[in-house]
């Protein structure tokens, strides 16, 4: 019997990008904005120019099976260019993806807003381009708003904040339009992110909402809607789960974070601190509020360290759903083992209809071996056993 290798999805990606990578802001931003943003049914993604290899994967990976990745070459005169395009297929294969992108040349200058959907299987909501190409195409900013305008897709201009190459970014930037339909969205350490003008607020408030870039601090809850979202070059674990979703909202239980955040912290914890809380006694609650907008959730995952008693092997703690306290027993339990209190480690609970409740869910902590400091010379006179650090929604 052959077994065939399972297909990677974004998750194998994603976890393979921990040394980082240049183009790791645009692609957190795709994939959010793919999975969170075109909810009513999968639209394609498409590039003008070769994406560096990681942009590549990560924007054949995202892309639904229902729909595809244009990929539009610039220079199809030339045999060099020719053959960095025709490598993307065994990249991908090479990796172990699907392939779900189809490559085109552009011969006529201002076709691509007419050649996109006309190739695209699906209308495209996402599409990536070169700064240096846009500045030297005719009539670029008339016809990237036209296009957006028809499609309600976003744009994201790679090399348009590129100091290495002021005259293009420069160039690029003085051209736009004071009003022309589109606003800006987004910005990466290179790429700026356009979207339709009427969803701009709507938009920025769906990425500031998740958390994902940046945390909603207590000095910026009420935040500008005007001002776009920043979404640096950084790595960042838990965040993609194994069927390849982007976390819907990270919840974070830090003292600096708005306290109208979503997360209820209820019976046993202590007061909150720079990096997380920590519970106090056998046992805790919380109560997870689910954002405006989101009826359902499929997964959490709750992240954090716990306190490992001097006289004790290992911590364990239990975490499940329900509040549990008075005899009863939480559902989808599952249980962390921590040996040294400096281990960070997250739990996964998945998540049935049954557990939401007036539109939040209840959690249960369970601590197996709480203790002291204080009984072992330190100064802290806690009951300490888990140290409560963020909490994934995942949808």
């Amino acid at each position: 019997m052959v077994v065939l290798a399972q297909k990677k999805n974004f998750w194998s990606l994603w976890d393979g990008l921990q040394s980082g990578a240049d183009a790791l802001g645009d692609i957190k931003l795709a994939g959010f904005i793919l999975q969170h943003w075109f909810t009513k049914e999968p639209v394609s993604v498409a590039s003008i120019g070769i994406p560096s290899r990681a942009e590549f994967l990560g924007l054949n990976a995202l892309v639904d099976s229902s729909a595809s990745f244009v990929v539009l070459g610039t220079e199809p005169s030339s045999h060099a260019y020719r053959l960095r395009l025709n490598e993307l297929s065994d990249i991908a294969r090479l990796e172990g993806y699907d392939i779900r992108f189809l490559v085109t040349d552009m011969t006529l200058p201002g076709r691509w807003a007419k050649l996109l959907p006309a190739v695209a299987v699906k209308p495209v909501g996402l599409l990536g381009l070169n700064a240096r190409w846009a500045l030297s195409e005719p009539k670029f900013w008339d016809n990237l708003t036209a296009f957006v305008g028809n499609s309600k897709a976003l744009v994201y201009i790679r090399g348009a904040l590129d100091f290495e190459y002021p005259e293009i970014s420069t160039g690029l930037l003085r051209s736009m339009p004071t009003d022309g339909g589109i606003d800006v969205i987004a910005a990466t350490p290179s790429s700026l992110w356009f979207g339709p003008a009427d969803d701009a607020v709507a938009l920025r408030e769906l990425l500031r909402s998740s958390c994902l870039f940046g945390r909603t601090s207590k000095q910026a809850r009420d935040g500008d809607a005007l001002t776009p979202i920043v979404a640096h070059n950084d790595w960042m674990a838990d965040v993609v789960d194994r069927e390849g979703r982007f976390i819907r909202k990270l919840f974070s239980s830090a003292s600096d974070v708005a306290d109208d955040n979503g997360l209820e912290f209820a019976v046993g914890w202590f007061s909150p601190e720079s990096d997380g809380r920590w519970s106090d006694g056998a046992e805790a609650t919380a109560t997870l509020h689910l954002p405006p907008g989101v009826p359902a959730a499929k997964r959490l995952s709750i992240t954090g360290n716990g306190w490992v008693p001097p006289n004790k092997a290992s911590q364990l703690i239990e975490i499940g759903i329900g509040i549990g306290i008075g005899g009863k027993t939480p559902k989808h339990r599952t249980e962390l083992k921590f040996l040294d209190r400096a281990e960070i480690k997250s739990a996964i609970l998945e998540i049935m209809p049954s557990d939401i409740i007036n539109n939040s869910i209840a959690l249960n902590i369970k601590i197996q071996n709480p203790g002291r400091p204080s009984d072992h010379g330190h100064s802290d006179s806690r009951e300490l056993g888990f140290k409560f650090r963020s909490l994934g929604l995942f949808t």
